[in-house]
């Protein structure tokens, strides 16, 4: 028997397979959630510490950790949408 061509298949067959990637990329999403909001965590405990830990306050730096945090934010939010 021949092979039915990709482009004749039925249209569920192709549903089913659109529905399954759309819940991949939604558990990708979460996935990215989690990772993002970590990062944020992770950051402004280290921007807290270098604040809290000596005479010499590194200003460059706590800028660059405002920078992370804030660029973090900002895909969090887009991923919302």
């Amino acid at each position: 028997m021949f092979e039915t061509p990709e482009n004749l298949k039925p249209a569920y067959r192709i549903k089913n397979k659109v529905k399954a990637l759309d819940q991949q990329k939604l558990h990708n999403a979460n996935a990215l959630k989690e990772q993002l909001l970590g990062e944020m965590l992770a950051l402004d405990k280290q921007r807290q510490q270098l604040e809290l830990e000596g005479d010499c306050v590194n200003f460059a730096m706590l800028q660059s950790y405002k920078e992370m945090i804030r660029s973090r934010r900002y895909l969090l939010e887009q991923l919302k949408t």
